[in-house]
């Protein structure tokens, strides 16, 4: 399952710091995370610099080292320890512990100004923290509940070691970060788990609106990278091709039945997941379009399946659970967002927006980031 719990905590510290800590994607210059727009990890006497800052009123960078630390089982004689990062990260993501905060629910409240890169980097972590739960074998759901106690974290034993409340957290906490444009490899890899999960117990995604950054953020990827691909088929066959920059121009329609919209920059379609090549893959416009075409398109293209997580099954009783876990209330839920350059702004999934002023951006100094007040 977990490919990097079999790592010694030196080497997976560093492969988790990267994953957790650093967006790939280009809104960090420096490209080594965002605790080192406080202090360069690599310094001498690094953790004794964090806890002065600590000591001086500024925990919060010294809470991501320590949970990253615990996620590495540097703190922890080499075992991984999912809840002891968490126990760190809380704080962080519930400021005041308040009885409407949680890890799961969706906000119903707008947040209070802009949150912090920092902010941004707990739920990563914590996206990245509740996945290893997620593909927990039971030995170390057992082990979870021992350190739940140990950390004090105020969770029922059921809630600590249910492993669909995992899923839900991993998710919740991943769409969090996405919100804010802060899309570490552990976030998207979170997503695309998550997702592909959902997908192969024939769950509708979209109807989980609480995720919607997520997914989006998730569909984007898959975009790039078929057209990515595509782009590369013609290239090697010698036939003209719009570039990947350019290719929101390709004349692709949703492949549904009746279904009529059409790929460009304003409305991204999400090409299949399965295993059939770039150039002859259909594109969606819509999960709900994408399981109706399932009876043509499924006979000569196989969803990719990944092996379950060890605690769960592929049954109805199973999927009706995560339906009932995952399905939000009927309470509107409010996001504040940061904008990506390139949003497609007009996409019925993502519900009304309202503008908010420009902010200073989280990541890059002397850049401002579009925002916004969604309303799903």
């Amino acid at each position: 399952m977990s490919t990097t719990s079999n790592l010694d905590p030196e080497n997976l510290y560093p492969l988790l710091r990267d994953m957790c800590l650093v967006d790939h994607g280009g809104c960090e210059p420096d490209g080594r995370g965002v605790l080192s727009s406080y202090l360069d990890p690599g310094a001498k006497e690094y953790m004794e610099q964090l806890r002065k800052l600590a000591d001086d009123g500024d925990d919060v960078p010294l809470r991501l080292e320590l949970a990253l630390r615990h996620l590495a089982g540097l703190e922890t004689q080499g075992r991984m320890c999912p809840e002891g990062a968490l126990s760190f990260l809380h704080p962080i993501i519930c400021p005041g512990d308040s009885e409407q905060c949680s890890e799961t629910a969706p906000l119903e409240t707008p947040p209070v100004g802009p949150p912090t890169s920092l902010c941004a980097a707990a739920y990563s972590l914590a996206a990245f923290a509740h996945y290893e739960k997620y593909l927990s074998t039971q030995e170390k759901l057992d082990l979870d509940l021992k350190d739940a106690a140990e950390f004090s974290r105020d969770k029922a034993p059921s809630d600590v070691s249910c492993t669909l409340r995992s899923m839900m957290r991993a998710a919740y906490c991943a769409a969090e970060a996405a919100s804010l444009q802060f899309l570490t490899p552990a976030v998207l890899l979170v997503g695309s788990v998550i997702k592909t999960d959902l997908q192969v117990r024939g769950i509708n995604c979209d109807e989980f609106k609480q995720f919607r950054p997520l997914w989006r953020a998730v569909d984007k990827q898959a975009t790039e990278q078929v057209e990515h691909d595509m782009y590369e088929e013609a290239k090697s066959q010698g036939s003209p091709s719009e570039s990947p920059e350019n290719s929101h121009s390709l004349r692709i329609k949703c492949a549904a039945s009746g279904c009529s919209v059409e790929h460009r920059k304003g409305r991204l379609l999400t090409p299949c997941s399965g295993n059939c090549s770039a150039s002859s893959k259909n594109w969606y416009c819509s999960e709900a379009c994408r399981i109706n075409d399932l009876p043509s398109h499924q006979p000569r293209c196989k969803i990719v399946h990944r092996a379950l997580p060890p605690t769960l099954e592929l049954d109805e009783p199973t999927r009706e659970r995560i339906v009932s876990i995952l399905t939000p209330s009927d309470e509107p839920v409010y996001r504040y967002e940061i904008l990506a350059d390139d949003e497609c702004l007009d996409d019925p999934r993502d519900g009304a927006l309202t503008w908010l002023p420009d902010a200073p951006s989280p990541y890059t100094p002397g850049k401002t980031v579009r925002c916004v007040l969604r309303l799903y």
